[in-house]
């Protein structure tokens, strides 16, 4: 049997705001637990990764496959 496994990064929607002194940054990450997602900042780039699996069955039939999804936020005046 030949598995095909196509890896794929998506652009999630996000929505950032700014309260009282305090950025906010939300981001739809379905299938990603909180386990599988990392924040890094460099410079003046926030950078937010998250990482979901597949669970394997015997017989699998999928479009979407394993993801990774990441966003950059770009900054605002």
């Amino acid at each position: 049997m030949t598995t095909q496994t196509e890896k794929r990064t998506i652009r999630p929607a996000s929505n950032i705001c700014e309260n009282q002194g305090t950025v906010v940054l939300k981001l739809e990450m379905p299938g990603v637990r909180k386990d599988g997602i990392s924040v890094t900042i460099e410079a003046d780039t926030l950078t937010v990764e998250g990482h979901r699996d597949t669970i394997p069955t015997a017989l699998t039939w999928s479009e979407s496959g394993v993801s990774e999804t990441s966003r950059q936020p770009t900054p605002w005046t």
